[in-house]
């Protein structure tokens, strides 16, 4: 914004490059970029010091002195847009590289989930099977027992005296 304020030299242009200025310095203070410890305040405080005299420069000396000071070498404006896109560039890289870790991490533990969930899915049929089949084993006897002795009667055996065997203790 400085760049533009000082092709056209306007009041207002000057006043919403510092606005914008500001607000870059407001971002700076929020809770996520502190942990950072990014040299970003005072650089962005440099290039508004730097943008502010190049404006100046621009308006009063013309577009060669302007054009010394936006292109000076490790202090020019441009040279403190890269320093600040630069750091900004690796803090945005190294927190890509951490959520890739994340999600790693986290796929990691959705494939263990699925595979325990699976593991318990097939033991929790198996257990039913065999609950079923005790079940079967328990109930298969004495009513085969019971069909024989109905069967009996059916084929016109007169004998009603005999007794189911009692085996439970209910």
């Amino acid at each position: 914004f400085y760049t533009d304020a000082s092709l056209t030299g306007a009041q207002d242009a000057m006043a919403e490059a510092a606005q914008h200025a500001q607000d870059a310095m407001s971002v700076l203070q929020l809770p996520a970029i502190q942990e950072e410890k990014l040299d970003l305040n005072t650089l962005i405080s440099d290039q508004r010091d730097v943008g502010a005299r190049m404006v100046k420069l621009y308006r009063t000396q013309g577009s060669a002195a302007g054009d010394a000071l936006m292109q000076a070498p490790g202090k020019g404006f441009d040279a403190l847009s890269a320093q600040i896109a630069t750091q900004i560039t690796h803090a945005i890289t190294d927190h890509r590289q951490e959520l890739d870790n994340y999600k790693q991490h986290a796929q990691a533990i959705q494939s263990s989930l699925a595979k325990q969930s699976l593991f318990l899915m097939v033991f929790n049929v198996l257990l039913v099977l065999v609950l079923l089949y005790l079940m079967y084993i328990k109930i298969k006897n004495p009513l085969t027992l019971l069909m024989q002795q109905i069967d009996n009667l059916s084929r016109g055996s007169k004998d009603l005296s005999f007794r189911l065997p009692v085996a439970g203790q209910d």
